[in-house]
């Protein structure tokens, strides 16, 4: 504690030193100007109140959202709502002159006279400035200007993306989005981008919000919420909050992304999106489309905001997976190599309404509701070769699996993984005077449902192994060519064994209610004003994951074998052009004959409950009540000191399963286990921005936060299979990982829309969390190939350095003012200090990186517009990094994320004032999903999906 503390001290004292070498008091700041601001500070604070609300407005009347409305002399502002509507509250009376700053725009500056207990009413009209020229003000541009003004004027480090800048790029999901954006790596599912990392962090150490409340998870391991449930069409804004605040929640050590709903405008609008595409797995045609409406009525006191989006996305993949071990010698060869065949068909469904109640300028109530749906109907043809044993020769002998994956008729012959997730809030905002007051209401509602999920496996003679040329020269896609090909034929010679026939039926369910209320008082005002601010919340989460598991077993098994391989049963899920190598996937079951399967024919059918896969299940509460003080301190006009600390009180209940099966399978016994406990948590914060010159803005800050484990990771209950010789352990007594971090940010924002940025943080971070398999391990006398336990690894250090520019590039050359560029790089250095569990007692710490750290992060983006046309190209990489899904005792046997390129284009041309036509091509290098083992040069996984296309129309008026 004293070395964070001395730490903490002297970087605060360096940041004040760096920022303010003159003093604390900004050098434009005369001594006659700043005895004015003092006596006037003096004058106010005794001074009867009032306030002063309006809206801004641009040149053809349309809101402005992101505006700051300020007044100097008592260092009090606001920033315009998504209607473009502000409000000044507890003005000392007297008349003051307000301005409106905003990027792009001239400022204006108007008088106003407060008088004690009213609210005045006005509105600006903002004007282009000389510094846009002839550059036309619209889509890219004006995103660029509302999320520029929004991230300057918030207080700690922070990246905004606004829905017109959204609409730049071919992103049809928020993952998608978020990829541009510095510091941030997206990790990939099917080709969408489904978790984001921020700054060199696993998805699981960052929050994802939706209006500032946390969303649940559809997953059942994972607190990593879904991204690619939610259309980038739904949300107006993504806030990134690489720095947080007391006032936000502390689960957020890589940082906190806040999706912001549609909000009810100024006045009506009506936009409509409509696109279609080609898959060229799939073979099919993909459909996107969006219409979104918004309103106000009764003399502007009821606004409405309603939209809809809908995706129709028939996908695919081709892939191949291997897993490697070392013989005698320490030589590396393949123990299980598979080639996989997905058809995939995701269909979203996505449904938002805002709805907010003026009662006057200081009251207020708003209703916003969002419900999100996904179904995933996915196929599954898997050829294994199992147990591959090297003879030494350059042959190997293994036998084969044939696996066909799917669901019932009405699920299209596929499994169907239904996630839906909603959210519903119920907000307040309230003047009273001197103080303020914000409340609110919320519940999220995640679940994910998997009805009919059926397996049939049929195995070649393990006895009779099949004898292959292994050809390992490219580890990246290793070749095992059989001697005798006909032995690799789908009949009932060759495959003699029925491996697998199952069903099961999957509910995952998470349900929380949220409620908080937030109070705000400006002490002082003028050259050293003060606001306090205090506030409670209470979250509570039911957690719960049912699986019903059955092993179906056929009457005849050698009748059913011949009837599953005969005529009309069987697919050919062979590609011609197979993405991951030069392989041949073959024969399979089909899934019609899998699906219309009569499970319930008594006669034909025995169903036998696996109570080793339903050993999985869990249900789990956890309670968080959370309180916290924060503290506004202007010091001068342009230094601001933001203090807080904040405390968090978890409480959780979990009740899992303990599994013992015998050797022989014969005797199984399962057993409830339930675990209670709880913790406090205490995250302190300070933060100091500071602005010398205008458009210049410093930033530094010290911030405790912390991340809790996943769901299955806390619950209790071992689960012991001696006939597969694995050992999977619960571990209810992981610690929160906790960290200490410290940034320094240097922001220049340019008159002409655009920033140039430079900074560096550094995390301190403890007990982070792996999931560690280790091979061949004794327990109790017994031997186990596999041990698979969540553990606190130990301790690291994360030193990270973000670089971004974005600007029009008419400040080079006059001809070059449409174009304009969009770049970013994130340097990551993490370095594992020491491994602390018993676990890792045989290795070193020196040398790894922190799991999920990808140490080269790089976004750029090249754009042009004029009145008609918008082009983009973009660019994204990422390198590779260690996964922390799987972490060995060994470098040999851990697990990486590859480095990955992706290149998007797109193009939009209008037609009209109100229609504009586009075009997009995605992953243009047909970028795979690539696990590795070890080295590079080992493929773990390797999983393609080829070049997306769509054109379609944009309406709006």
């Amino acid at each position: 504690m004293k070395k964070k503390l001395y730490a903490f001290v002297l970087f605060v004292s360096l940041a004040l030193g760096a920022l303010a070498p003159s003093g604390l008091v900004a050098a434009p700041d005369t001594e006659a100007e700043a005895e004015a601001e003092a006596k006037a500070a003096a004058a106010a604070a005794a001074a009867p109140r009032g306030s002063l609300a309006g809206v801004v407005l641009d040149d053809a009347r349309h809101a402005i959202a992101g505006a700051v409305v300020y007044i100097r002399t008592l260092n009090l502002g606001a920033v315009s709502a998504s209607d473009g509507s502000f409000s000044l509250r507890g003005i000392p009376e007297g008349t003051y002159e307000v301005c409106v700053n905003y990027v792009g725009y001239e400022q204006i500056c108007r008088n106003f006279a407060i008088r004690k207990d009213e609210t005045q009413h006005c509105e600006f009209l903002l004007h282009e400035g000389m510094a846009i020229g002839s550059v036309v003000v619209s889509g890219i541009v004006e995103g660029q200007r509302r999320a520029l003004t929004l991230q300057r004027n918030n207080d700690g480090v922070s990246n905004i993306v606004a829905a017109d800048q959204m609409s730049r790029f071919a992103d049809a999901n928020i993952g998608d989005a978020m990829k541009r954006i510095p510091g941030i790596n997206v990790q990939y599912d099917q080709g969408e981008a489904r978790f984001g990392q921020v700054r060199g962090t696993a998805p699981d150490l960052t929050s994802v919000t939706l209006n500032g409340n946390r969303l649940p998870s559809a997953e059942g391991d994972s607190r990593a919420a879904q991204l690619d449930l939610i259309p980038t069409d739904m949300i107006q804004t993504i806030e990134v909050n690489k720095v947080v605040t007391a006032d936000m929640d502390g689960d957020a050590i890589g940082g906190s992304v806040n999706l912001v709903t549609k909000n009810s405008p100024y006045r009506q609008t009506l936009s409509a999106n409509a696109g279609m595409g080609y898959n060229p797995i799939s073979q099919r045609v993909t459909f996107n489309g969006s219409v979104s409406w918004g309103s106000r009525f009764f003399k502007d006191r009821l606004g409405v905001m309603a939209a809809v989006a809908y995706h129709n996305n028939p996908i695919g993949s081709d892939n191949i997976e291997a897993t490697w071990k070392q013989d005698d010698d320490g030589k590396a060869y393949v123990d299980e190599f598979e080639i996989r065949q997905y058809y995939v068909h995701r269909e979203r469904q996505s449904y938002s309404l805002s709805l907010d109640w003026k009662f006057n300028e200081n009251h207020k109530i708003e209703l916003r509701g969002m419900y999100n749906r996904r179904n995933d109907w996915e196929n599954r043809y898997r050829l294994t070769y199992k147990d591959i044993t090297p003879d030494g020769d350059g042959t190997a002998t293994a036998y084969l699996r044939r696996q066909t994956k799917g669901g019932s008729p009405d699920n299209k012959f596929a499994r169907l993984e239904r996630q839906q997730t909603a959210d519903i809030a119920l907000l307040g905002e309230h003047n009273l005077g001197w103080l303020g007051v914000e409340w609110g209401f919320d519940y999220a509602r995640a679940t994910e449902d998997r009805p009919n999920e059926r397996y049939i496996g049929l195995e070649s003679d393990e006895d009779d192994p099949i004898r292959f040329e292994v050809d390992l020269s490219d580890g990246r896609e290793p070749h095992f060519t059989p001697t005798d090909a006909s032995r690799m034929e789908l009949n009932t010679t060759n495959f003699i064994k029925l491996d697998e026939l199952t069903e099961s039926f999957s509910e995952i369910e998470e349900n929380e209610y949220k409620a908080h209320v937030d109070l705000r008082a400006r002490l002082f005002t003028g050259t050293f004003a003060g606001t306090l601010k205090a506030g409670y919340k209470y979250q509570h989460k039911e957690k719960s994951k049912f699986i019903t598991f059955y092993d179906v077993e056929p009457a005849d098994e050698e009748s059913f074998i011949a009837a599953a391989m005969g005529a009309g049963n069987t697919f050919d899920a062979t590609r011609g052009n197979f993405y991951a190598g030069d392989y041949t996937v073959g024969d399979f079951v089909s899934k019609q004959y899998l699906s219309r399967l009569d499970f319930g024919d008594a006669s034909q059918f025995d169903l036998v409950r696996n109570p080793m896969e339903e050993a999985e299940n869990y249900e789990g509460r956890e309670t968080i009540h959370a309180a916290y003080l924060r503290y506004d301190q202007q010091l001068g006009s342009r230094l601001k000191l933001i203090a807080g600390l904040r405390l968090e009180h978890t409480q959780f209940d979990y009740t899992g399963n303990a599994l013992h099966v015998d050797a022989d399978e014969e005797h199984i016994t399962s057993t409830p286990v339930s675990r209670r406990s709880d913790y406090d948590n205490w995250l302190p914060s300070v933060l100091l921005k500071y602005e010398p010159v205008d458009n210049l803005v410093l930033r530094a800050s010290f911030t405790t936060t912390l991340a809790r484990p996943k769901f299955r990771q806390l619950v209790p209950g071992d689960r012991v299979n001696l006939a597969d010789e694995e050992y999977t352990m619960g571990n209810p007594d992981l610690r929160n990982t906790i960290s200490n971090n410290y940034d320094l940010m240097f922001e220049y924002y340019f008159r002409s829309i655009g920033l140039v940025s430079a900074g560096v943080y550094y995390k301190d971070i403890s007990d982070f969390i792996v999931d560690a398999m280790i091979e061949d391990q004794t327990i109790g006398g017994t031997e186990f190939k596999e041990l698979y336990k969540a553990v606190n690894a130990g301790d690291a250090t994360l030193f990270g350095v973000e670089l971004a520019f974005q600007r029009d590039l008419g400040f080079i050359s006059p001809a070059l003012k449409n174009f304009g560029i969009y770049t970013n790089y994130t340097y990551n250095r993490s370095k594992v200090t020491r491994l602390t569990d018993p676990i890792f007692a045989g290795r070193s710490a020196d040398g790894i990186q922190l799991p999920g750290t990808p140490e080269h992060t790089v976004n750029a983006s090249l754009y042009f517009e004029n009145k008609r046309l918008t082009a983009t190209l973009s660019y994204n990489y990422a390198s590779s990094f260690l996964d922390n899904e799987e972490m060995g005792m060994t470098a040999f046997t851990d697990r990486y994320y590859d480095s990955v390129n992706y290149l998007d284009a797109n193009v939009s041309v209008r037609a009209t004032k109100y229609l504009a036509l586009f075009a997009e091509v995605g992953n243009l290098l047909n970028q795979p999903l690539r696990y590795y083992q070890g080295t590079k040069e080992r493929v773990r996984q390797a999983e393609y999906y080829g070049i997306r296309f769509s054109v379609g129309a944009k309406v709006r008026f």
